[in-house]
């Protein structure tokens, strides 16, 4: 049919060969004017017949858009089950959806001759899509100059026992990357030994040789520590929350401090366990505060192992002393006999208040120090040195308990990373290489030399890399055209026996000079910003310092804590919970790795 025909009510020429569909954006061949495959087309797809009676200025109907696929092809059904796979390992939702009557319904509104897939096939789908991930990743990891590890231990809610792993690397165009590389179920006791296994296979699985291994960043474990001993060819870095945390802890350890936490304690447990108290709280706050309803809070209960919560919890209830005081004295509310039970001492509400200025500055850092978007290692001893130059700040009317407190963190705090030769561990040389604080500032005139000498011995073994030639990191941003060879060029590397090698060596500076002038020059020059994008500068700077730059992806990728792998059992515990608890360990590992993942290796 010619111009005349219906079915341009619903098409479009684009050419004397093509046309498209109004309704789906598909091309079709329409030669010399021909309709026939257009025809085909809004038959077989739309269910609409144009010599039918039907008029040519009708509209489709909301069906032709949703549901007007009577023969669904092999190549949509895959997509469609590929995209129900991607669906549960990118929102982490159970497998079981698949079977869900609402799920059901709403893909037949959506496609009514697709018949959904059983948990069987869809997990075999979710497999591929986990493949596919690790093949990435497999290739992201290859290109990586070094890699740094996180990992930790979690037992799940089934009460089997789970090792996470993370990595985190630099990449050619530095910016900082890391991904879950396994969440394995671990039956065996987790001694060092076993631990120390499993790290190793985990490394050759992923194809990362120990010379490519940053540090590998743990908690402070004894079965951790054993397995790093065993594992004597690899760098290790305890986790900085970890350490900051037993430090702490021995400062809330000192007597007085000790039972105002446990006085403390009770009483939240009180208005937790009581609805009667804790809905008198909330009334009694609206009267102190004119009925204002926009800052009534709850009390809080610290966990042993968070001290962070303990800080929380004498926030809160400083905050709402009077309150408190105002309940406890209401008989209608509480016994008077148990009154006494939960009253806090003016002492205890005293120390208190004195201890949240000295917890304070120790959970900014904290959470300065577990972002995993920037480096965090090199801002160790800088963190360090604010809390040290704190926690000494004593004054005159300190309680003894508080000068005690403050003393024990001090001492722990020394005694963790201050030891003999702390001047040449992974943080103090990270700290070299972040453009910030390269003067180390925060160090004394000793051990900051040491610093220097151990960097600089270890740049004259630095082999620049094929990545960290300037060529190559020019390429990575921005294509750059080959020169021609000149004659000469020709004519020397055509010799057999090349008369110009002596020549040659003449042109080329002495390595060990090179690698101690940059260093020099580097420390010469003004300080990055203390708000200065650190990655930034290395990817301005790489060709002028090669060297340096090889160290710098070496030690800004080690994470300052091991917050990574705890976050990834956080996800863990959200896909193995009370409805799904049957969940295999393998599949677990999963759908962990591809709800972490997706952005970095999964995404269509």
């Amino acid at each position: 049919m010619g111009k005349g025909s219906k079915v341009w009510v619903h098409a479009e020429r684009l050419n004397d060969n093509n046309a498209r569909c109004k309704l789906c954006e598909l091309v079709l061949s329409a030669k010399g004017g021909n309709t026939s495959t257009l025809r085909k087309h809004l038959v077989g797809t739309h269910r609409i017949d144009v010599d039918k009676n039907e008029s040519a200025n009708s509209t489709p109907s909301i069906a032709s858009f949703l549901v007007g696929k009577p023969n669904l092809s092999k190549a949509r059904t895959l997509q469609i089950d590929r995209r129900i796979a991607a669906f549960i390992a990118q929102d982490g939702r159970p497998i079981s959806i698949v079977d869900g009557e609402g799920f059901k319904s709403l893909i037949n509104f959506l496609e009514p001759d697709y018949d959904i897939k059983s948990r069987t096939t869809t997990t075999a789908l979710i497999k591929e899509l986990y493949d596919e991930g690790v093949r990435k990743l497999l290739v992201k990891l290859e290109k990586a100059l070094y890699v740094a590890f996180t990992t930790d231990l979690w037992t799940s809610l089934q009460n089997i026992a789970y090792m996470c792993v993370t990595a985190h690397w630099i990449n050619p165009v530095w910016e900082l990357e890391s991904a879950i590389l396994q969440t394995r179920e671990t039956p065996e006791r987790h001694t060092g030994q076993n631990i120390s296994v499993r790290l190793s296979d985990c490394a050759n699985e992923w194809n990362i040789p120990i010379n490519k291994i940053a540090a590998t960043v743990h908690d402070n474990g004894s079965n951790m520590n054993a397995a790093m001993n065993l594992l004597d060819d690899w760098p290790d870095q305890l986790c900085f929350a970890h350490t900051l945390q037993l430090a702490i802890s021995a400062g809330l350890k000192v007597k007085s401090i000790a039972r105002m936490l446990g006085a403390s304690r009770r009483l939240s447990a009180h208005f937790k366990r009581s609805t009667v108290a804790a809905q008198a709280l909330r009334e009694k706050q609206k009267a102190l505060q004119n009925n204002d309803t926009t800052t009534v809070s709850e009390v809080i209960i610290d966990c042993s192992t968070r001290w962070n919560s303990t800080l929380d919890m004498l926030e809160r209830l400083v905050k709402l002393r009077w309150a408190i005081g105002a309940v406890l004295s209401d008989p209608q509310v509480t016994v008077r006999s148990i009154t006494s039970t939960y009253e806090m001492t003016d002492e205890n509400w005293s120390l208190a208040e004195a201890l949240i200025p000295i917890l304070k500055p120790f959970k900014q850092v904290t959470v300065m120090s577990s972002g995993q978007k920037y480096p965090s290692i090199s801002s160790v001893y800088v963190h360090l040195y604010i809390i040290m130059k704190n926690i000494s700040d004593l004054k005159p009317d300190d309680a003894a308990a508080i000068k005690e407190c403050r003393k024990a963190i001090t001492n722990e705090l020394q005694t963790r990373y201050y030891p003999t030769g702390y001047s040449v561990l992974n943080a103090a040389k990270a700290a070299v290489v972040d453009p910030r604080y390269k003067l180390l500032k925060f160090f004394k005139e000793a051990p900051r030399q040491e610093t220097y000498a151990a960097v600089r011995l270890e740049l004259m073994a630095v082999v620049i890399p094929d990545p960290l030639t300037v060529s190559q990191t020019n390429d990575a941003i921005t294509d750059k055209t080959d020169e021609p060879e000149s004659k000469r060029q020709r004519l020397e590397n055509a010799a057999e026996n090349n008369i110009f090698d002596d020549l040659a060596s003449l042109c080329v500076a002495d390595d060990n000079a090179s690698s101690v002038d940059e260093l020099s020059t580097y420390l010469s020059e003004t300080p990055l910003n203390v708000n200065g994008d650190i990655l930034q500068y290395w990817r301005d700077n790489t060709p002028r310092y090669p060297r340096l730059a090889a160290l710098a992806r070496k030690y800004l990728c080690i994470p300052a804590t091991s917050v990574p792998s705890e976050s990834a059992f956080s996800t863990a515990g959200h896909v193995i919970n009370k409805k799904r608890a049957s969940l295999s360990p393998d599949t677990v590992d999963m759908l962990v790795f591809l709800n972490r993942n997706w952005k970095m290796c999964c995404e269509q």
